[in-house]
Order: C-alpha cells, then sequence, then structure tokens
C-alpha cells in the first residue's frame, strides 16, 4: 500500500517559545476579517486573518492588531487614540486613515477593513467604542446630533 516513510534530511531544532509582544495584554476582541489599503486609487488587499482588539494589562492603552493568517505576520498594528476616526464605508466595512509604517518611513494611509457580515461588523465598532472608554461630554453631545 502507501507505506512511504521519509526520514528528514536535517533534524529540526527543539520547539522554541516565541515572544509575540502580546504576553502583557487581553484579548479585548477577536474576529476574522479582511484588509485593505488604498493605494494610487484602487484597494489592495493587506491580509486576511483576526483582528484583534488589545488591551495593556498596565497601562490600559489599546491598540487594533491583525496578523495574517498562517505566517502570523503583522499586517495591522495601530494605537487605539481619539484620533483614529472610524467611518461606515458599508454595512460590513470600516474605513480610517492612520499613519503607516510598513514601507519602513511613516506614510498616511486609508484602510478598510472588512468583516463577514453586518453583525461582526457592528460588533467590531462596539469593542472599538467601549475599548476606548467612556467618551468626553463634547465628543458624546456630538454624536447624539449626528445619529438623529
Amino acid at each position: 500500500g502507501d507505506n512511504i516513510h521519509f526520514e528528514p534530511i536535517i533534524p529540526l531544532p527543539d520547539k522554541v517559545q516565541v515572544k509575540t509582544g502580546e504576553e502583557d495584554e487581553e484579548v479585548v476582541y477577536c474576529h476574522r476579517a479582511k484588509l485593505f489599503r488604498l493605494s494610487d486609487g484602487e484597494w489592495k488587499e493587506r491580509g486576511l486573518g483576526d483582528v484583534k482588539i488589545l488591551k495593556h494589562k498596565a497601562t490600559g492603552k489599546s491598540r487594533l492588531l491583525m496578523r495574517r493568517e498562517q505566517i502570523l505576520k503583522i499586517c495591522l498594528n495601530h494605537a487605539l487614540t481619539s484620533e483614529l476616526h472610524f467611518r461606515h464605508k458599508d454595512d460590513k466595512s470600516w474605513l480610517w486613515v492612520a499613519q503607516d509604517y510598513a514601507e519602513g518611513e511613516p506614510k498616511q494611509e486609508t484602510f478598510v477593513l472588512r468583516f463577514k457580515d453586518a453583525e461582526v461588523a457592528k460588533a467590531f465598532m462596539r469593542a472599538i467604542e467601549e475599548s476606548r472608554g467612556p467618551a468626553s461630554p463634547e465628543k458624546a453631545s456630538k454624536s447624539k446630533d449626528t445619529s438623529r
């Protein structure tokens, strides 16, 4: 039958414990999504994987982190500050502009995160708002005016 067996040419070293930099953070939100970046007027896919909202246990600061599926290379790492403004692109997608350091030099880039459906997209935005903490009174009154 199919009893084919190959001996490895070189032995693999013992598994090494990898530090991700996420050890001191709590996962507040995690869901699969697709990340796009606007480049020369067209949307280019930057990655598919789990987008996480991480909250640092000591500092309380939150960030948005996404790693590409399987290779786990970081494709998104933005601090969740009040300067980061998410806009509704469509029922399943959120758009924002942020400094991007992927090419080494900081560059203003436009991103879109697309989820599988509208419910997941809404849950993401709720998690973003919760992780930022209570809004200042003037921001709260502004958002009330625009929502009606």
